[in-house]
């Protein structure tokens, strides 16, 4: 996998979330959307940094406007 396929899958996750659409008893719907981040894994660096990475992009979304995916 390339970064180039990481970028399509990660748009793909959140324009599916987005279409996503909740009824709620009082006859309302919440909409759903999705702050992601994506990233390959480097050979020389354990679990937790990959995690650690994931996870600051996915601040980095959240601080860019929500519902999208930063790459890395």
């Amino acid at each position: 996998m390339n970064l180039e396929i990481l970028r399509e899958l990660a748009d793909r996750c959140v324009a599916m979330a987005a279409r996503v659409s909740v009824p709620i008893d009082d006859g309302r719907s919440f909409s759903l959307s999705i702050s992601a981040g994506a990233t390959l894994a480097r050979p020389e660096e354990d679990p937790l940094e990959l995690i650690r990475r994931v996870d600051e992009l996915m601040y980095q979304s959240k601080e860019r406007g929500r519902n999208r995916a930063s790459i890395q």
